[in-house]
């Protein structure tokens, strides 16, 4: 009996340390990558005095992911996720000094060059760990189990970024902030490199199928449940680009409380993001939204959204912007877990891929669509907007899919 469990114990004890090894390089670079990028947004300001650059270098990051979804697929299709994620994190070491000799010398066009590829890294290495760990994990539960994880380490990290930022933001350089930055992530290059994971598998026709154009339509088509959590994941990341959109105007046009509520809000949301990614890592909150039909995370996000831009009076605001953040984070992990445990590894390459795609657009697509309303109306009435085209994009999306397995 003892041996019969051997191999059984030896795989749930190695799935446990590539889950710690790869939350740990997911906080630690997470740590300072965005301090990094507020570093370099700050010197844009006083280079440029350019508000309109200073803000499109954190939309940048997400073009090149956007726009070459088959380049991802491509990098990891047959690869060993160890591999691609070694190579992608001491790509970024790279791109981190190059930038810091960018902002040395005042090179305004090559700072936002390597920032787009920074962007596409960033991408390529959490397609890579998402990969290692459902290659790794013993079951779809465990697979659901380690990438709640690695969201909320993730996310704690930014958080821990934020607070480094406005300790030494004002008292260390751009060049120097970004000089630990690749230090940081030459570090998790070594992390990712004790990684011990089974050798890949993939079917016999996956490398020649993976460079053809019509290999997403088919992965697609042959998986239709991972097909419904990617549209249901990509519906409720527009809610990110609403964030992102109204978080200045929100606390000055709604609340009228002007700069001092975009600090406020900035602290909500990373507190609700925190307190959705780490509910949804609970044992008996997992069991219970898996019985969740997957529309009523949009329409009580949605809801939530538009209340909460709906009262004036902050205290309450702010307590239902809270919910409507923490509910948005929550759903957020509950479909991407359960979207990479549904992959099938033959497909996972591919379906990987297309996620860092339309996880990028979602975002860009929920910041033009908002900004565009605000451009005519108000905070309010541009919330309603996005919130109301989510809400019946995932009734349509549940109504074709509607007949799944539950």
């Amino acid at each position: 009996m003892r041996d019969a469990l051997t191999p059984v114990l030896h795989r749930d004890k190695r799935w446990r340390s590539t889950t710690v090894k790869i939350c740990a390089a997911m906080f630690w670079t997470n740590t300072v990558s965005l301090a990094g990028v507020l570093a370099i947004s700050l010197w844009l300001l006083a280079t440029t005095n350019s508000y309109l650059l200073s803000s499109a270098l954190f939309g940048c990051q997400w073009l090149l992911p956007m726009l070459i979804p088959k380049g991802i697929a491509w990098l990891i299709r047959d690869r060993s996720p160890r591999a691609v994620a070694v190579v992608s994190e001491l790509a970024t070491v790279a791109i981190y000094l190059l930038l810091t000799l960018c902002v040395a010398t005042g090179f305004v066009p090559g700072v936002f060059f390597f920032v787009i590829l920074r962007g596409y890294t960033s991408a390529l290495t959490r397609a890579a760990a998402s990969l290692a760990i459902k290659l790794d994990g013993a079951g779809s539960s465990a697979v659901e189990e380690g990438i709640g994880r690695i969201e909320l380490w993730g996310l704690i990290g930014n958080s821990a970024s934020g607070i480094l930022f406005a300790v030494a933001g004002a008292t260390t350089s751009a060049p120097a902030m970004l000089f630990v930055g690749a230090a940081a992530y030459l570090v998790s290059a070594g992390i990712y490199a004790t990684l011990t994971l089974p050798a890949r598998t993939p079917s016999g026709d996956e490398p020649r199928r993976a460079a053809n154009p019509t290999r997403i339509r088919d992965a697609v088509r042959a998986e239709p449940m991972a097909a419904m959590l990617l549209a249901q994941l990509t519906i409720i990341t527009l809610f990110q680009g609403v964030h992102n959109a109204v978080r200045v105007a929100y606390p000055d046009q709604v609340l009228h409380e002007g700069a001092d509520g975009i600090g406020v809000v900035s602290t909500v949301g990373t507190a609700a993001l925190l307190c959705g990614s780490w509910l949804v890592t609970r044992e008996a909150v997992r069991a219970r939204l898996g019985s969740t039909l997957p529309w009523v995370f949009v329409v009580v996000t949605g809801l939530l959204a538009a209340l909460a831009v709906s009262i004036t009076v902050p205290a309450s605001s702010y307590a239902v912007y809270f919910l409507f953040f923490m509910t948005f984070e929550a759903g957020f992990v509950h479909f991407n877990r359960k979207f990479v445990a549904a992959v099938d590894l033959d497909n996972a390459s591919v379906l990987l891929g297309l996620r860092a795609a339309v996880l990028c657009g979602a975002v860009v697509a929920g910041i033009g669509l908002t900004s565009l309303a605000l451009a005519v109306t108000t905070v309010g009435w541009s919330v309603y907007l996005v919130s109301a085209v989510a809400i019946c994009l995932s009734l349509a999306v549940y109504r074709r899919y509607r007949r799944l397995p539950a």
